[in-house]
């Protein structure tokens, strides 16, 4: 066991430490946490924007809408008693998401690197080519906000 005063010691000793994480701590509890847990809480109701007085508690009735279709589940009552339908595209959309992530990702990386390492390299040209590929981002906001702008 700590004495009392080993512990007193030690937040004494480290009170500037605190003092700096407390602004991020805040804002995480507040910004992060809080949100998490609260949408958390709503993925088990049928919470609608347009008429938030009418949420009902449906339990894993959301969970079972996204991933019945994996067990062979067309429709389920929710425990509220109303009646469910499984989203026959949601895995659809899911193996889309995680095909375009796990392919799509790895292939810009090595793109972007393969391009980086031959602008690194002491080639005739390459301070040309360096600058040409480094104009649109230079320009690209500035032509951006010109063309919201113009609307």
């Amino acid at each position: 066991m700590f004495k009392k005063s080993n512990i007193a010691h030690f937040f004494r000793r480290n009170a500037v430490a605190y003092m700096f994480l407390a602004p991020w701590i805040v804002g995480f509890l507040i910004l992060t946490l809080y949100p998490m847990i609260y949408s958390l809480g709503l993925s088990f109701t049928n919470y609608d924007f347009t008429q938030p007085d009418s949420t009902q508690f449906i339990g894993f009735g959301n969970y079972i809408k996204m991933f019945g279709s994996v067990f062979g589940i067309s429709e389920f009552a929710a425990s509220n008693g109303e009646v469910m339908r499984v989203d026959p595209y949601y895995m659809k959309s899911l193996s889309v998401t995680f095909t375009y992530v796990f392919v799509s990702v790895p292939l810009k990386l090595i793109f972007a690197l393969a391009v980086a390492m031959l602008m690194n390299q002491k080639l005739r040209g390459v301070p040309f080519y360096r600058a040409v590929y480094y104009i649109p981002t230079l320009l690209g906001g500035s032509i951006a906000i010109a063309v919201l702008w113009r609307k």
